[in-house]
């Protein structure tokens, strides 16, 4: 069956029953769930609406694994999805570290909103770095300002080919005329596929292929079904994309690896964000615990040490990010060199996250366990998982599986 993405394509959603909850947990206020409750900077004050509306909506949009319509409409009701694009073409010019920061702060909120607005972000700075060069990058990014469009990549997730091996799908590019191109990948997948209104699809040797959603037809091969970040709906499609050949990317070795480069640092915030939710968490089950028991805050030392982790996070992304700012139009630098270093980057930042919210786990107990209180950290732990498992660049795919997959250890697992 042929899909057509559009935006805000109507999803059918099948509700089973739920428990109301409580109104104190284990001596934590139920917040009204019309409000964010979590701290928010004088920086990210403006997200305010934006925050209430994700966090209002991802415990549903995770339970149903539903895309978060609610929480796209408040980001283009906020402008923000034409944050990264020059002012010259109808953009507000922020630079990649304040994009960042809107996505560790949504990603607090909702891990799935924010990790759309990741990869929504990496492909319009990809769009950014070749717009000089191709009238066509111009114009569709004008026309992404005009239309506030929502923009995916394919093909990140799929599996990365090992030496000596069969890789996973690979796109076949056919030149009918001079005129015209013919673009057509089997079983890729796509995040947010259906919602999207352009895409940015490789194109083999000659690099990639940006174009909106009334160039290219949809068949989906597989539906997401995951253990978290359910609500990105990666369903596997077959894609059909009919353009022109100035729509083509040529891109050295060295460009590509500027995308992952992008992608990874706008990923490792939302990784750093979901640990910050959780250890808010954490800290509000500990204050209840004390203030009812009138005893020293329980967990003191796990409180401790998961807020280290979050500061070295926060500090060594920080840094990341200014040596990112110094590429062109504010972008990455293009090398090798940088994408290896990103590549660490982010193997730590998923290892201390996931750690960070084990200890958390720890600290909140069988409360923390449950998933129908307002300090489970259930959920964070999903999504966790999918940071060492995804953006595997073809640079990594030969590294081995212990080192490419960050395997955690069981001292992390369950901390001591």
């Amino acid at each position: 069956m042929m899909v057509a993405p559009g935006r805000q394509k109507a999803v059918t959603i099948v509700r089973g029953p739920t428990r109301a909850m409580p109104a104190r947990v284990s001596g934590v206020a139920r917040p009204s769930s019309r409000r964010w409750s979590g701290p928010v900077s004088a920086e990210h004050a403006h997200l305010q609406p934006l925050l209430c509306i994700a966090s209002e909506h991802a415990t549903d949009v995770d339970r149903d694994a539903r895309f978060p319509t609610e929480a796209l409409g408040a980001l283009r009701e906020a402008g923000l999805m034409l944050s990264l694009v020059p002012a010259p073409l109808g953009g507000a010019a922020t630079s990649l570290k304040t994009v960042a920061g809107i996505c560790e702060a949504l990603a607090r909120a909702c891990a799935s909103s924010a990790m759309m607005f990741a990869m929504h972000q990496a492909s319009v700075a990809w769009l950014i770095l070749h717009h000089e060069a191709h009238e066509a990058n111009r114009t569709l990014l004008q026309r992404l300002c005009a239309e506030q469009m929502l923009f995916g990549i394919a093909g990140m997730a799929d599996p990365a080919p090992v030496a000596g091996t069969a890789g996973g799908p690979g796109p076949a590019l056919l030149r009918h005329h001079a005129a015209q191109l013919t673009l057509v990948i089997d079983g890729t997948t796509i995040p947010y596929g259906a919602y999207a209104d352009g895409l940015l699809l490789p194109a083999g040797e000659d690099g990639f292929v940006a174009a909106p959603k009334e160039q290219y037809k949809l068949e989906r091969r597989e539906s997401w079904d995951a253990l978290g970040m359910r609500g990105l709906c990666s369903d596997k499609f077959r894609v059909v994309v009919t353009g022109e050949p100035g729509q083509i990317l040529h891109t050295a070795r060295d460009d590509a690896g500027s995308l992952h480069a992008i992608v990874q640092l706008l990923h490792s915030a939302v990784w750093v964000g979901i640990a910050a939710s959780a250890l808010e968490r954490a800290q509000a089950y500990s204050r209840g615990q004390g203030e009812a028991t009138h005893a020293l805050m329980p967990g003191a030392a796990r409180l401790a040490e998961a807020n280290a982790l979050l500061q070295r996070m926060r500090a060594h992304l920080g840094s990341a990010l200014e040596q990112a700012s110094s590429g062109s139009s504010g972008l990455p630098p293009r090398g090798l060199t940088f994408v290896d270093e990103i590549q660490v980057l982010r193997t730590g930042v998923s290892r201390s996250a996931r750690a960070l919210v084990n200890h958390t786990m720890m600290v909140c107990g069988m409360d923390g366990y449950r998933n129908d209180t307002d300090v489970s950290v259930a959920r964070h732990l999903r999504d966790l998982y999918a940071a060492p498992l995804g953006l595997r660049s073809a640079r990594n795919a030969a590294i081995s599986p212990t080192s490419a997959f960050d395997a955690t250890p069981s001292s992390d697992i369950l901390p001591d």
